[in-house]
């Protein structure tokens, strides 16, 4: 892929991402995607599949983004007392949701029951950060 079709795959994810989350993915179409992008259904086709796997791409760089502010909370607060580490977590947490809403938009969508069709999102992406923060809080060693 070039740098142009790769520019052009992102800005396609990034159409979709404000539009799944503004109206789930059960409500959006392939069309509406494109038309959205400036661009026809056979060209986003080309650049990232069919709407299940453009969504697939919405969520896995969704995750991303989640999983690195996660990982800076957690480096930034690691050391300290559990408490501080809780609340420094939770707060930076909140603030990558309000930066990001379209990120919690999308999950908010999805936990009710859009998306039903695919169903190991949550093992795939909720899971692993649920369990870098407990790690993180229960400290090493713990469970152990």
């Amino acid at each position: 892929m070039t740098s142009a079709e790769s520019t052009q795959a992102e800005a396609i994810v990034q159409v979709a991402t404000r539009l799944f989350a503004a109206l789930g993915y059960d409500g959006t179409t392939t069309r509406q995607i494109a038309e959205a992008a400036g661009l026809n259904i056979a060209t986003v086709s080309y650049h990232v599949g069919g709407k299940r796997e453009l969504y697939l791409a919405v969520m896995e760089n969704a995750h991303r983004v989640e999983r690195a502010a996660l990982e800076s909370a957690i480096a930034e607060f690691s050391g300290r007392d559990t408490a501080t580490l809780v609340h420094g977590i939770v707060d930076r947490y909140l603030d990558f949701c309000v930066a990001h809403r379209d990120v919690a938009t999308l999950w908010m969508h999805r936990w009710l029951s859009d998306a039903a069709d695919i169903s190991d999102l949550e093992q795939r992406y909720t899971h692993p950060l649920a369990t870098l923060v407990l790690e993180a809080v229960e400290g090493p060693g713990a469970g152990a």
